[in-house]
């Protein structure tokens, strides 16, 4: 793991460094939750495509 090297630099950088880690993780998880959203979105698209194909060949 990449925390072993923080814990040996001196305090101002090992800060420095766990917050950049911090901030790298928030992102991604910002990047997590807009993917889980769109594929939420894309689902739903998808669904009222099979919904209007099962209305049409029905008529």
């Amino acid at each position: 793991m990449c925390e072993e090297p923080v814990l040996h630099l001196p305090g101002a950088a090992r800060h420095a460094a766990l917050l950049y880690a911090q901030e790298s993780l928030q992102q991604a998880a910002r990047a997590a939750r807009a993917e889980a959203a769109w594929e939420r979105r894309a689902a739903k698209h998808l669904d009222g495509l099979a919904l209007a194909s099962l209305t049409l060949s029905v008529d």
